[in-house]
């Protein structure tokens, strides 16, 4: 989970992008193989006084829906919660 506080929502998305441009090209090793990471994101926009497990639901449902999207052939990575 990254929080970005006091980040509007292109920004939020931009940077979320970013983060998932560097993940994708990453690799990890297991058991001497190189395997190519992915990674899927949700996001969520909070204000003062929102209800933290409101957020991190909207957010994880975002994910799983990004996820499922993309074994059905969407290829985005990044899902906002409003979209979900």
């Amino acid at each position: 989970m990254v929080l970005l506080a006091r980040s509007p929502y292109h920004s939020g998305l931009c940077r979320a992008n970013d983060l998932r441009r560097v993940v994708n090209r990453a690799c990890a090793t297991w058991n001497g193989h190189l395997l190519p990471m992915q990674a899927s994101f949700g996001i969520h926009p909070f204000n003062p006084g929102d209800e933290w497990k409101t957020i991190l639901h909207a957010a994880d449902h975002a994910m799983y829906c990004c996820k499922r999207g993309n074994r059905e052939g969407d290829d985005r990575r990044i899902r906002y919660a409003a979209d979900s």
